[in-house]
Order: structure tokens, then C-alpha cells, then sequence
């Protein structure tokens, strides 16, 4: 259709003229240009003596449902009529008018499946197609549909959440899903439908609905698979007992009616026997995954072991009309039924006879009965065997510790043999118990706690008798007699005894041989055996002597049967000891007094049983002498009955004389043995050797003299030293001890002595020893040392003592050195020579520490601490050479400077203590170079100046050191840009002088103020050739840097231009141009100046 939209203009004059008209413009809101409208009118025209006029705007007519929609119009400028002279006749008013499009649309909607039948794994949802006749351009239109079930429920076979559905604006044709719920549950197939019940829009769209309804089918795709728990069952029989089995399911089923068939299969249990296959068939819980079905369980009254057997799931039948084909699949799994046994045997032991005879009776038969029969194969009885007094092997034999058990009979019976062995012994007996029951499966035995007896009776005789191994025995080499007993079988019985009686003859129980056995057991391992009488080795010295044994009696305390034949025996003991004495090893020391003896000791390593025996004593001399020192009065020993040890004594002399130790020799000879004494070598001597000593108890007492306390180094070589003692002295070996010590003295360096032991002469009382003055020729101090007698001493065991006493000895110099100054280098180097040294040297050494030279600085070109710096006016004269150096430090300064000097004057000399050194007067000059080289250069950066009266462009320079002398200047060049000297700048500074004391300066170049508007200008500045002041000494002290610094001139002026017309009025045919002109206040310089016109 060809809809307009009109839109009235109201004027508040009338126009008298035709040919105003008003321009339109147009702004889009809702509504689009060309889509809802058309802005085909942009002027409209004022209608002559009217103030109201409307024009009408094109709506376009589409085919889309949509809300009311809207734009604006609006007035903008108004033209006049041509040739109108006036202006501003017309004011339009900027106002907007909104036009509002109403739709005429109306959309038709409909519902449909894309899919009707979904399956519940494979497909995750269902889709439900909205189709609408046209497009929608409204964004808030909705469409409301109903979910109605036939067999599903919600959430648990589909969700969904969309009630209301968005209808899209881009297209007439949109979806929606709904979810199908996977639930893992078995079910058959359901339905549920949809159905689409209403449309709203926020706005004023227009839709209308088909009334439709979409049906869904659920296919579900889910197998239950079901199996037994794959741990073993295990049921104890039992009255009523049956083994339950679980069943466990994958799924839950949603029906009823699923079952699964049940078989068996026998293993060791037995169908019908040990368990009855009554549950054939077990029907599935609905809404469980477990369950169980339980078998029931024979009791039976055998003993046995656990049994056992299978249970299998086999086909599943599904629910009478369900739909569906394969909703279960059985698992063929199997699983075992253990059943354990409750009964129990009990087993007990007997014998069928007590007591048997060795040699009659062979064997004895024991019988094992049990309350039960067995059905298990592998059961054992476990048996243990006690010897009473029976040992096994040699009285009864027997392999069965273990018995088996048999299945066919609840009594069985074992053997065990008599040994018949040609031996006496006791009535014995052993006992068998019954001591455990096993199977090696879980069969119960238990058995009753029983012991049987068996006694074995003996019919064995043997005679005993007794002999003698050896008649004759010695005392030392034979520690023992042996008897012999012999009989004619084996004893076995263990108290048995023979009995003995000892008779002495010529010895003494306990003393020359012993025995506690007058009773012997008889041994039950052989039928000859020995027992001991002790031969008693006594360490005494002693004849031959004998004593006999006698058998006379045997016992037993059972009923062996043992007899004796009676005999004597007689033993001869032989002695063979020997008495060795000698003296004692530690020597004998005994003190020099009135009456004094030294007594001896003997040691013999046995004793004597008998009287008579004696040894000889004889001397032999060392340091001491008979009669003299001792007296040999002692020449024979007895040796005591009953004793080892004894001494004798020898007198010693008393003298008055200081001497050693002295000592002499006691010997042993031949030994003599008493009269009609048998045996021979009975006593054999020890020539050993004692050393008798013989102690000093006299004392000198030593003290020590100087001959002279005061010596000259040069003129006096030695200093002689005197000893005095109390006493004479015999001893050679004793001396005294000294001590030196130095004072102010070193020993070696002003006194000698390598006497610190002096030996004492054994012909005076008094004599002396001397040390040495060392002439050394070293400047030293007055010194002295002392020497002390600090102990006496002797190898030997003389008594010497001493006086501490100390002299003291002063050694004088007469040694003088002279000092003189020079220097090692007369010029040095400022930065190159940190120091310049000077050295000192004397004609001798100095010893004394306090001695000092003292000096002067002279200045002669130089300033203290600016130029050198030196803290030492004295100086310590070095003890350890006559040469020796000290240092004054030269200053680097980083200033340029002439060469300086300075001098140093050795003045005085001073010591503490009287060393005497004297002075030769010396000066000597030292001259610094300096090497610094000061270097200037203009700043970097460029300098800008304006244009101006008396104005001026300052440069700066900068230099690396400071000169410390005026007169040093440097040369200014410069060099054109755009700037012209003489016309912009004035080139007046043509040397620069460096100021004292100073690294930066500047200096200023006048510029010209002219009267031309220009462009900023610029010339260069250049640093030259340095010039050193007059006089200065040094070459290449100063090194310009030639650096350029740029100066830009910045102009001042202005100029003003204006514009003229020669003629005002031309004549379109007559003249052909029109001449302007253009006048400015000043000049310009610069060439890209141009006016706009």
C-alpha cells in the first residue's frame, strides 16, 4: 500500500515573496531509512502569504511482523529568493517532529518433531521444530508450551526447563531440545508429548498459533547383567545350615518378572549327600543390584575335611509382554561353596602288656581307639617315647613317632622291639604318650591325654677284679698311679660301686700321694675301667718311699648282679726333687755407720726334709775393699729343715771420707748333704751373684767468688770466677752448675761461656773458671750480666750442696759511630714517583734501641703537604744494620705546575744511654717534576642568543686540571653558517686566558642587532693553540681540545605587510586585470615567506 506520513509546518509570519523554501533532514530511532521510510523530501517551499505548509513522507510496507517504530524530521536552513537584498528574512527554528510507523503484520505459528522416536544412550535429546509464516523483528515475543506424559516421568526419563521459548528475530524457522535422562535402569519403551499453547510479545506484534501437539517415543537401550560375588561362600554344617550366595546386578530393573536359572557343580562335596540343589531358579528384585538365594547344608556324622562345591548363574527370563528383546544378559560366573565339618573324633592310647622280659618277649604291641570313624585320608596321631631308665636304641627300638589314622576302622594298633643285649643292668621301663593329633586338612581330632608304661627285667651276671698298671712311680714326671678293674661283662646300671682299702707302708696320706676314692663307680660304658691315685709332688727334698691298695667290696643300689675276686696291689713312689738356692737378685745397699752389716738374702725353690745340708759364701771385690770398706768374717750357710729362705749378714767399715757408693760381690758355692743320705745330687748350688752397695754419709758445701765486678770490652778479655768448698771430694764425677744471665747483656754477642758445668777436682777444696768479653765493635750502652751457682750434682750418690750465691759482671763500650745523610734520587716525578727516599749511614753499628736522628725541611720552591708530605723530623736509628732508609711522600695534585724543590738537613743526634755517636752535618736537595697536562675543551652544547642591543652569546670551556701559574692562554677561531661576522656576530675575542685555580671559565662574542627580519642564524666557535707564561720551564704543559661549540643567533624583528587595489572599479570588457599591491613595515631576509590572499 502506499502509506504517507504528513508532517505540518507552522510559520509565525506569511512570506511575500515566492522563492523561500526550508530544507528537511531526517534522523533514524526504531524505524530504519529505506527499510521503513523514505527521506525522499530534503526541501520544502514557503508558500506566499500563508504561515502554515505540511509535506508527506513515503512509508515503506514490508512483510515482517513487528513492534510500532519510529524516526524524527527536522528543519534546517532556509533559502531566500534570488536577487532578495536583504538578509537574514527568514529564521528557521531547529525543531523535530517524531513519526511512529504502526505494522499490519500478522505471523502464524506451528510445532513439530524433527525426530519422533530417540534411543536413551545413543541419543542425548530431542529437537522440537517453531515454524512461523513470517519473520519476527521484535526481540521480547515468546511462545509457551505444555510437556504431558503417557508412560515417562519427568526427570527421571527426560528434562527440560524451556516452558517459554525466545522466538528468534533472524529467522521464521528455529529449535529447542529436550534432554533424555540415561538412568542406567532397565525399562521398557516409553512416551510423552508436547504441545504448544501460547504466544505473547512485550510489544504490539501480531502472532497467532496453530494448535499442534508432537508425540515422543523412548526407546531404552540399557542390559541388566547380573553375577555371583566373586568371594567364596563358606557354611559350617550344621542342624538346618544352608549358604547364601550374593548376586550382584550391573542395573536395577524397573519390572517384575526378570529371573535367572541357577546350576550346581560337585567338587569335593557331594549333591544330595553333603548339600541339596533345591533353588533352581532366583527371580530379580525390582529397583536392587543385589541379592542372594541360600542352598541348604547336609549334617552329617563323619569327620572330615571341608568340602566343596560350584553354583553357577546360567539363562534369564525376561517379564511375560515386555516389549523389549536382550534387556538381560546372564554372567556365567561361578562361585565355590566351602562347607566346614563339625565333628569331632576323640583318640586314646593302651597297652596290651606291662612288663616284659629282655631275652623272652621280642616286642610290645600298643592299641589306639577313636570315637569316630575318619573319612579324611591325611590324619596322623603324634606319639612321644620317655625313657624311665631305659635308653632308646639300646633297651627298645621304634621308628613310629607318627601314625596314620585309618578311614575303614575307629581302632588300630603299633609295635615297639626289646633290644636283647648281653649287659648287667636294672630293672628298667620307658613309657609311650599320646601327644597330638593332625590333618593336613581341617578334620577336628582331639585326644585324650594318656600315657602307657613298660617295664623290661634283666638276667645278666659279672665278676669284678683289680691289678696294678705300674709298681713303681717317680714323684715329678708320674702325677698319678692308675688301678685297673676288670669285669667280665658290661654294667650298665649307673650305681654300682666297688670298694677299696689303702695301706701305708712308708708314706703319709695327703703328703706323698692322695685319693678320695675309696668307693669307684663302676663304669657303664665298658667292662674295664681305671681309677687314680694322686702322686703328690711336695717340692721337698726327700727318699724313696711305698704304700698298698686292697679290693673289698661291691654294691649296687638296683638288682644287677655283680661279684668280686678279692687281691692287693703295692705302689713304690721314687722323689726326684733337687734344692737349687741362690741369692737374692735385688741388690743390698746399707748406710756407712758405726756397727753396720749388710745381710744377705737366700732363696732356695724347695725345702729340706732332712738336717745336714750347708753352703759355701765367697767374695770377690768391685769398688769397696776388704777390711777396709767390709769384712769377709761369713764363709758357710746351713740350709733350715722346713724353710725356703734365710740370710746372713757381713759387717761394713765406717770412714770420714765424701765419696760414691762403693760395692762388692757375695757368691754361692757347693752345697754339702747330710751323712748316710741315699740319694744323690739331692742339692745342686746357684752360683748367682749379689751386689752389696755401701751408702756415703758425708756432705761438702760448695759457694762461688768473681775476682773482678768491673770490665773494659776492648782491654779486659776474660773475668775469672773462684768456687769454694767445705770438704774434699773423692767422687770424680760430681760437678756444680751455673747460671748467666744477661742483664743488659746478650750472651755470644758481648760475653762467651760454654762453662754452665764445672767439675770439681778431687785434689783442693778451692779452684776457678773463667768467661770470655766479647770485643764486638757496635756503638752499645754500659751492660752488665750475672752468674749464679745454681746446683751441684755427682753421677754418683756423693753428697754435695751449695751457697746460692750471684756476682754480677758490667761490661763499658769504647766503641763510636758517625751518621752522615744522602739521597737515592736527587729528582722525581710527580705522578710517576710516590716517594723520594733518603738514606742514613753510620760507620758502626748501634746496639742501643733509644737512639734518634733528627732533620729539617727546607722549602725552596715547594709548599708543605700541597707538593710532599713527610711526619718524620726523627728518626730511630735501626739496631739491625748501620745503613738504613725513610721516606718523604710526593703529592700527585692534579695541578699543572713548574718544577719545585725542597732540601732535608741532617741536624742532631740523641740517645739515652751513654752509646756515643756523633754527626757529619749534610743537606741534601730533592727536585719534583711535575707531568700533569691540563686539557680545555668547549661545552657541548650549543649556545643560543637573541638579537638585542648590546647582546652577547657566552661560550664555556672546561678544563681538566688547574694551572697554578698565570700567563697561560688559549686561541679563539671561528668559522661562518648561515651567521656573517661583522653582520650578525663580531669576531673581537681572539684569545682566551686560563684563570689561576680554576677547570671552567667563559668568555662572550658580542652579536650585531640589525634591522632585517630573518630566519635564526648560527656560527661556529673553535679552541687553538694553548700559549704557555713566560719563563715556565716545562714543554707540552698544556693540550687543547679542538672542540667546536655552535652559536645560534635568534632575530628580533617583525614585519607588518597590508593590501591596496589601485582601482576600485573595473569594466568587465576594458580591463583586462585589476593591480594590487602589497606594503611591509621592514625587510625580509628570508626567502619561503609568502602571503595568503
Amino acid at each position: 500500500m502506499s502509506a504517507s506520513a504528513c508532517v505540518n509546518i507552522e510559520c509565525d509570519k506569511g512570506v511575500q515573496d515566492s522563492g523561500f523554501s526550508i530544507d528537511i533532514s531526517y534522523s533514524d530511532k526504531s524505524a530504519l531509512t529505506s527499510a521503513d521510510y523514505m527521506d525522499s523530501i530534503s526541501m520544502v517551499a514557503l508558500p506566499v502569504g500563508q504561515m502554515t505548509v505540511s509535506f508527506c513522507i513515503p512509508i515503506v510496507d514490508n512483510e515482517v511482523v513487528e513492534d510500532t517504530e519510529s524516526f524524527c524530521v527536522q528543519l534546517d536552513d532556509v533559502t531566500q529568493p534570488t536577487g532578495y537584498t536583504r538578509s537574514n528574512a527568514a529564521d528557521p527554528q531547529a525543531s523535530t517532529s517524531t513519526v511512529s510507523i504502526l505494522d499490519d503484520d500478522t505471523a502464524t505459528c506451528s510445532l513439530s518433531l524433527t525426530t519422533e522416536c530417540v534411543t536413551e544412550t545413543a541419543d542425548t535429546g530431542v529437537s522440537f521444530t517453531v515454524e512461523c509464516t513470517k519473520l519476527l523483528e521484535e526481540d521480547d515475543c515468546q511462545l509457551g508450551f505444555s510437556y504431558h506424559h503417557i508412560t515417562t516421568v519427568t526427570d527421571e526419563d527426560y528434562t527440560s526447563t524451556l516452558t517459554l521459548v525466545d522466538i528468534t528475530t533472524s529467522t521464521s524457522k528455529f529449535t529447542f531440545d529436550a534432554t533424555v535422562v540415561s538412568n542406567e535402569i532397565v525399562e521398557d519403551t516409553k512416551s510423552f508429548s508436547v504441545e504448544l499453547i501460547s504466544v505473547a510479545c512485550t510489544g504490539d506484534s501480531s502472532v497467532e498459533l496453530l494448535s499442534s501437539t508432537t508425540t515422543v517415543t523412548i526407546k531404552d537401550d540399557d542390559t541388566v547383567t547380573c553375577s555371583l560375588n566373586a568371594a567364596d561362600v563358606e557354611e559350617t554344617e550344621a542342624m538346618s545350615a544352608s549358604a547364601c550366595v550374593d548376586v550382584h546386578c550391573d542395573k536395577e530393573v524397573e519390572d517384575g518378572g526378570f529371573s535367572v536359572d541357577i546350576s550346581y557343580g560337585d567338587k569335593s562335596a557331594v549333591a544330595s549327600t553333603d548339600y541339596m540343589e533345591s533353588v533352581l531358579m532366583v527371580a530379580l528384585p525390582v529397583g536392587e543390584t543385589t541379592f542372594s538365594f541360600c542352598i541348604p547344608i547336609v549334617d552329617d556324622d563323619v569327620v572330615e575335611d571341608t568340602e566343596s562345591f560350584c553354583v553357577q548363574l546360567d539363562d534369564v527370563t525376561q517379564p511375560t509382554g515386555f516389549t523389549r528383546s536382550n534387556a538381560a544378559d546372564p554372567d556365567a560366573t561361578t562361585s565355590t561353596v566351602s562347607i566346614l565339618d563339625d565333628d569331632t573324633a576323640m583318640c586314646s592310647l593302651s597297652t596290651t602288656a606291662e612288663s616284659v622280659t629282655e631275652t623272652a618277649d621280642s616286642m610290645v604291641l600298643f592299641t589306639v581307639e577313636c570315637t569316630k570313624v575318619f573319612d579324611e585320608d591325611d590324619c596322623q596321631l603324634g606319639f612321644s617315647y620317655h625313657p624311665i631308665t631305659t635308653s632308646l636304641d639300646d633297651d627298645y627300638t621304634t621308628t613310629l613317632t607318627l601314625v596314620d589314622i585309618p578311614t575303614s576302622s575307629s581302632t588300630f594298633s603299633f609295635a615297639a622291639t626289646i633290644v636283647s643285649d648281653d649287659n648287667v643292668e636294672d630293672t628298667e621301663s620307658f613309657s609311650v604318650e599320646l601327644i597330638s593329633a593332625t590333618c593336613t586338612g581341617d578334620s577336628s581330632v582331639n585326644i585324650m591325654s594318656s600315657t602307657t608304661t613298660v617295664t623290661i627285667e634283666d638276667d645278666d651276671t659279672a665278676t669284678c677284679s683289680l691289678s696294678l698298671t705300674t709298681e713303681c712311680v717317680t714323684e715329678t714326671t708320674d702325677p698319678a698311679v692308675s688301678f685297673t678293674v676288670e669285669c667280665t661283662k658290661l654294667l650298665e646300671e649307673d650305681d654300682c660301686q666297688l670298694g677299696f682299702s689303702y695301706h701305708h707302708i712308708t708314706t703319709v696320706t695327703d703328703e706323698d700321694y692322695t685319693s678320695t676314692l675309696t668307693l669307684v663307680d663302676i663304669s657303664t660304658s665298658t667292662s674295664r675301667f681305671t681309677f687314680d691315685a694322686t702322686v703328690v709332688s711336695d717340692e721337698i727334698v726327700e727318699d724313696t718311699k711305698s704304700f698298698s691298695v686292697e679290693l673289698i667290696s661291691v654294691a649296687c643300689s638296683g638288682d644287677s648282679s655283680v661279684e668280686f675276686m678279692s687281691s692287693t696291689t703295692t705302689v713304690t713312689i721314687k722323689d726326684d726333687d733337687t734344692v737349687t738356692c741362690s741369692l737374692n737378685a735385688a741388690d743390698v745397699e746399707e748406710t756407712e755407720a758405726a756397727s753396720a752389716s749388710a745381710c744377705v738374702d737366700v732363696e732356695c725353690d724347695k725345702e729340706v726334709e732332712d738336717n745336714g745340708f750347708s753352703v759355701d759364701i765367697s767374695y770377690s771385690e768391685k769398688s769397696a775393699v776388704p777390711s777396709t770398706d767390709y769384712i769377709e768374717s761369713v764363709s758357710m750357710v746351713a740350709l733350715p729343715v722346713g724353710q725356703r729362705t734365710f740370710s746372713f749378714c757381713i759387717p761394713i767399715v765406717d770412714d770420714d771420707v765424701v765419696e760414691d757408693t762403693e760395692s762388692f760381690c757375695v757368691q754361692l758355692d757347693d752345697v754339702t748333704q747330710p751323712t748316710g743320705f741315699t740319694r744323690s745330687n739331692a742339692a745342686d748350688p746357684d752360683a748367682t751373684t749379689s751386689t752389696v752397695s755401701i751408702l756415703d754419709d758425708d756432705a761438702a758445701t760448695c759457694s762461688l767468688m768473681v775476682s773482678t765486678e768491673c770490665v773494659t770490652e776492648t782491654t779486659d778479655s776474660i773475668v775469672l770466677f773462684t768456687v769454694e768448698c767445705t770438704k774434699a771430694v773423692e767422687e770424680e764425677d760430681c760437678n756444680l752448675g751455673f747460671s748467666y744471665h744477661p742483664i743488659t747483656t746478650s750472651a755470644d754477642e758481648d760475653y762467651t761461656s760454654t762453662v754452665t758445668l764445672v767439675d770439681i777436682p778431687t785434689a783442693t777444696t778451692d779452684f776457678v773458671f773463667s768467661t770470655t768479653i766479647v770485643s764486638d765493635d757496635i756503638v752499645e750502652d754500659t751492660e752488665s750480666f750475672s752468674v749464679e751457682l745454681i746446683s751441684a750434682s755427682c753421677t754418683g750418690a756423693s753428697s754435695i750442696q751449695f751457697m746460692s750465691s750471684t756476682t754480677t759482671v758490667t761490661i763499658k763500650d769504647d766503641d763510636t759511630a758517625t751518621c752522615s745523610l744522602s739521597l737515592t734520587t736527587e729528582c722525581v716525578t710527580e705522578t710517576t714517583d710516590p716517594a723520594v727516599s733518603f738514606t742514613v749511614e753510620c760507620t758502626k753499628l748501634l746496639e742501643e734501641d733509644d737512639c734518634q736522628l733528627g732533620f729539617s725541611y727546607h722549602q725552596i720552591s715547594t709548599e708543605t703537604d700541597e707538593d710532599y708530605t713527610s711526619t718524620l723530623t726523627l728518626v730511630d736509628i735501626s739496631m739491625s744494620t748501620s745503613k738504613f732508609t725513610f721516606d718523604a711522600t710526593i703529592v700527585s695534585d692534579e695541578i699543572v705546575e713548574d718544577t719545585e724543590s725542597f732540601s732535608v738537613e741532617l741536624l742532631s743526634v740523641a740517645c739515652n744511654g751513654d752509646s756515643s755517636v756523633e754527626l757529619m752535618s749534610s743537606t741534601t736537595t730533592v727536585t719534583i717534576k711535575d707531568d700533569d697536562t691540563v686539557t680545555c675543551s668547549l661545552n657541548a652544547a650549543d649556545v643560543e642568543e637573541t638579537e638585542a642591543t648590546s647582546a652577547s652569546a657566552c661560550v664555556d670551556v672546561e678544563c681538566d686540571k688547574e694551572v697554578e701559574d698565570s700567563g697561560f692562554s688559549i686561541d679563539i677561531s671561528y668559522s661562518e653558517k648561515s651567521a656573517v661576522p661583522s653582520t650578525d656576530y663580531m669576531e673581537s675575542v681572539s684569545m682566551v686566558a686560563l684563570p689561576v685555580g680554576q677547570r671552567t671559565f667563559s668568555f662572550c662574542i658580542p652579536i650585531v642587532d640589525d634591522d632585517v627580519v630573518e630566519d635564526t642564524e648560527s656560527f661556529c666557535v673553535q679552541l687553538d693553540d694553548v700559549t704557555q707564561p713566560t719563563g715556565f720551564t716545562r714543554s707540552n704543559a698544556a693540550d687543547p681540545d679542538a672542540s667546536t661549540s655552535t652559536v645560534s643567533i635568534l632575530d628580533d624583528d617583525a614585519a607588518t605587510c597590508s593590501l591596496m587595489v589601485s582601482t576600485e572599479c573595473v569594466t568587465e570588457t576594458t580591463d583586462s586585470i585589476v593591480l594590487f599591491t602589497v606594503e611591509c613595515t621592514k625587510a625580509v631576509e628570508e626567502e619561503d615567506c609568502n602571503l595568503g590572499k
